[in-house]
């Protein structure tokens, strides 16, 4: 996924706005852990703005992630998904 993707969640369709990666690196083992993406979604039909729902998907996480829905810019309400669950429509 990246800007600009259309992506469908649980029958919910959404539009990647940004998508931001954050990894630390473990100098010791040169290893980077902890990764995971952070990806600003609006959803379709929303009347805001700005981003709707925030999706992390942690690589140490095997097959799940989480969506927020964002109020007034804070994330709340989070639900565990599958990664299997999300289906992009347009890359």
């Amino acid at each position: 996924m990246k800007k600009g993707s259309i992506i469908k969640i649980n029958n919910e369709q959404f539009e990647v706005l940004n998508a931001l990666g954050d990894y630390e690196y473990d100098k010791k083992s040169r290893n980077y852990f902890n990764s995971h993406m952070n990806y600003d979604l609006h959803k379709t039909g929303s009347s805001s703005l700005l981003s709707t729902h925030l999706l992390k998907i942690y690589d140490d996480i095997k097959d799940l992630a989480f969506i927020f829905q964002l109020i007034k810019g804070i994330p709340s309400n989070k639900k565990k998904i599958f990664v299997k669950d999300i289906e992009i429509i347009k890359n």
